[in-house]
């Protein structure tokens, strides 16, 4: 430490700003680097952009290949000759462009992964005309030449997730991971295409292949759903467009045959067909993989663009801010020096000797002094002026004045200039003003002895007021109980009317459906009575049947008989019940058309309830607030009644002040603040005052407890969490209260106090209301939560300040006697 203070200030200096300005390059360097890598990150995303325009082509040749190949094994080489020896020339082809771009171009020639990933494929491809001859020749069974052909398009698509690997940026790892997932869909479309050409070809479904195929449709469905979760809005509408159309229905319908008939064959589907039908789908991936590619292109190029420009603003705004800083500090040091004038250690030690008074040193100058030094000789120069001699003998008769010693100082002592010729002037005022004083303090005993009798009066009357307000507020509170009963009253028979109309309503609803049930009632009577008509016509025929009959159709014709009367019978009751349904039918139109006109009475008596109820509560809301008035005007009044007191307190201080004026005159000097009546604002519901105070430390402790229980509540119902502070603080609350009670009738008892009994009933009166506005709750009505808050400041109010406070007294008192 003591070596940094022997260094000058241009040391000092350079220390001070060494230390943001190495941080400021390394920071600035470390920024530059960052961007310098993501460029590098962003170049390889290039390369697999490139890389993907020549292995995406090659990797849709080589599954067309697969599965002409597999539907070629299938048939037993009866079907899709021609057709794979032509998609042989096109993949060829394809592989050779691969070829020669892997070795002209060589993308990520750093990447080791890379690298061995291209010498792979390259080899897988070089196996591919061997593959072939084996296919030729009926020497490869088609699970191996799937095997294969699968293998060498997974090790295509190797060399493209080898550089995504090498990628951080968000929007570079979300479209090459929306490409790589569209690429796999497609892989799996090639290897179902490939397996149901051999399973149609050969009409028969290994089951071999039968859990792969289902795992093949299921890869597909989950890499189509992550390319669509990682791809853009306008390559997730390619895809979605191209994928809706008749192809994509036709190939379901084939699937689901092939599933159907897995078992026992039997498929009657081309293969060429379905082969030709899947190309289609696939194509038309290829379409959107080809859009894919082409933005991974253009987003490369962008990015790549902008990390350029970032990576080098950023170094040229390091460079720049560094220079800046250097040129700052050089200038901000020079302009220190020439306001200070001098080493900042002369400087100091020369103003704290003439803070101390000492202006003894000899400040030399020149013309080239300058800043707070020359300043300083300047300051030396003109106080001694000012001061209108030497400090010493100016600080000699200060003190002397200090001391109260006016006689010792004499305005032609000294100078008369400066200040110490003001002063003098000044003793000679004082003279005068000490004489003026010792008269007006005699004025003021003789004021504040009025002031003192007129505060007693007030004190008096405050006193009365408060006794007489008190008593209104009892009443107020009790109106207010009787209009709350009211309420609660006109609110339960609104409900009764509410639920009576409501049955009303069903009632003519079930009128209603009765009236139609009787009305079909009587159309099937009719029935029955045509039924009975023609039954005796059957009778009647009957009869004449057995007459011709002759001793044969006796018999006959006496059922004949009986049955005839049997339908004479049934016709006359059918009658009966036919007139009685009508009747029955006209009554029920009646007492529907009665409950009609009933049912909007009692819902206007449930309107009117309705209303009563309302008026009710505005009128209980009205007085609760008349009540919340007289207990503020009750605190008001308690609050001039302790002013009173203060003041008539204050005014005999005063009397005794002015006294003590009268015989002791002092020098004072007045220093205005400004005093910040601001606070901040008390954001409790119901804040605890001294007003509140029975007296009892013990009482006070818990009600204050009480306070604490209601605020929480409130703070719930106020911040919408009525249903929270319902159900967990207001249990707490009542189970409090009760503890409070219980601790209160057990100090009545204790104190033989008097009112216990009433007070007790109070008690009581208090619990009940509680509870009833926690069945409430119970219910599921939150929106009594606010009544309750009401209630439980009023009551507090009232009780402890009026009721409580009576028991507070009389233990007081007793125990002072």
């Amino acid at each position: 430490m003591n070596l940094i203070k022997n260094l000058n200030l241009q040391s000092k200096f350079f220390l001070l700003f060494l230390g943001p300005l190495v941080a400021l390059i390394f920071y600035g360097t470390d920024t530059v680097w960052s961007k310098r890598m993501m460029l590098t990150e962003i170049r390889a995303f290039d390369a697999m952009a490139r890389t993907a325009v020549q292995v995406g082509p090659l990797v849709h040749e080589i599954q067309k290949e697969r599965g002409l190949t597999a539907g070629y094994l299938g048939s037993k080489a009866g079907k899709f000759k021609e057709d794979m020896a032509k998609q042989r020339v096109l993949t060829n082809t394809e592989a050779t462009k691969l070829k020669d771009y892997l070795r002209i171009e060589n993308p990520m020639s750093q990447s080791a992964d890379f690298q061995a990933s291209a010498k792979e494929a390259q080899a897988a491809l070089d196996r591919l005309n061997d593959i072939r001859w084996q296919v030729d020749s009926d020497k490869m069974d088609v699970n191996r030449a799937i095997e294969f052909y699968t293998t060498l398009n997974h090790s295509l698509m190797d060399l493209l997730k080898k550089i995504v690997v090498f990628s951080t940026h968000p929007q570079m790892m979300a479209q090459t991971t929306a490409y790589l997932n569209l690429l796999n869909s497609k892989e799996r479309a090639g290897l179902e295409r490939a397996v149901l050409s051999n399973v149609f070809a050969s009409n028969t479904f290994p089951k071999e292949l039968r859990p792969r195929f289902m795992t093949l449709m299921a890869e597909q469905e989950i890499y189509d759903e992550l390319f669509v979760s990682f791809a853009t809005e306008l390559q997730v509408t390619s895809f979605r467009n191209k994928m809706a159309g008749e192809a994509t229905a036709e190939i379901k319908r084939m699937r689901q045959v092939a599933l159907e008939h897995m078992e026992d064959g039997g498929f009657h589907i081309d293969p060429i067909y379905w082969f030709d039908t899947m190309t289609h789908r696939i194509n038309l991936l290829q379409e959107v993989e080809q859009l894919v590619v082409q933005d991974l292109g253009k987003t490369a190029r962008t990015l790549i663009d902008q990390a350029s420009f970032a990576s080098v603003a950023y170094l040229v705004f390091t460079v720049v801010i560094v220079v800046f800083t250097v040129v700052l500090g050089f200038m901000t040091l020079r302009d220190i020096r020439r306001q200070l004038g001098a080493e900042p250690r002369v400087v100091t030690t020369l103003a704290e000797r003439m803070a101390l008074g000492d202006f003894s040193a000899k400040i030399e100058t020149d013309a080239k002094s300058s800043g707070i030094f020359k300043a300083l000789h300047d300051l030396q120069s003109y106080l001694i002026v000012q001061l209108g001699g030497e400090p010493a003998e100016v600080v000699r008769y200060v003190d002397r004045l200090a001391g109260g010693d006016l006689s010792s100082f004499r305005k032609g002592d000294g100078s008369s200039t400066g200040i110490f010729g003001a002063m003098g002037n000044m003793v000679e005022n004082l003279r005068e003003s000490v004489g003026s004083v010792i008269q007006i303090s005699r004025r003021i005993v003789e004021e504040s002895d009025r002031i003192n009798n007129n505060s007693q009066m007030v004190s008096d009357g405050a006193i009365q007021q408060a006794a007489s307000i008190t008593e209104t507020a009892a009443s107020m509170e009790e109106m207010t109980i009787n209009i709350q009963k009211t309420t609660e009253n006109a609110q339960r028979t609104e409900e009764i009317a509410r639920a009576s109309a409501n049955e009303a309503v069903i009632s003519g609803q079930a009128v209603a459906e009765t009236v139609d049930v009787m009305k079909q009632i009587a159309e099937e009577i009719s029935i029955i009575d045509e039924i009975a008509h023609q039954t005796s016509l059957l009778s009647l025929n009957a009869s004449l049947e057995a007459t011709r009959a002759g001793e044969y159709g006796k018999g006959f014709a006496v059922v004949a008989s009986e049955v005839r009367k049997l339908a004479e019978r049934s016709q006359s009751a059918a009658a009966k019940i036919t007139a009685l349904s009508s009747s029955s039918v006209d009554v029920a139109v009646k007492a529907g058309h009665s409950l009609q006109k009933l049912v909007p009475d009692i819902q206007r008596t449930a309107e009117l309830v309705r209303m009563i109820s309302n008026a009710s509560q505005e009128q209980s809301q009205g007085l609760e607030q008349i009540n919340i008035a007289i207990q503020q005007l009750d605190q008001v009044i308690r609050n001039n009644v302790g002013a009173a007191t203060t003041m008539r307190t204050s005014a005999s201080a005063l009397s005794d002040n002015a006294s003590e004026l009268q015989s002791s005159i002092a020098f004072f000097q007045l220093e205005g603040s400004a005093i910040d009546g601001s606070h901040e604002a008390n954001q409790e519901f119901f804040p605890w005052t001294e007003n509140l105070s029975v007296g009892i430390p013990e009482m006070d402790k818990q009600h204050k407890r009480l306070l604490e229980l209601i605020n929480l509540l409130a703070s719930r119902i106020q911040s919408g969490r009525a249903e929270e502070g319902v159900r967990v603080v207001l249990p707490e609350l009542k189970e409090y209260t009760l503890f409070h009670f219980a601790q209160e009738e057990e100090l009545f008892t204790s104190a033989g106090y008097p009112d216990a009994t009433n007070h007790k009933e109070k008690h009581k009166k208090v619990v009940e209301r509680v509870v009833a506005f926690i069945d409430q709750v119970g219910k599921g009505d939150v929106s009594v939560a606010n009544a309750l808050l009401g209630f439980l400041r009023n009551w507090l109010i009232t009780h402890i300040m009026k009721v409580d406070k009576q028991y507070g007294r009389f233990i007081n008192e007793r125990d002072a006697a």
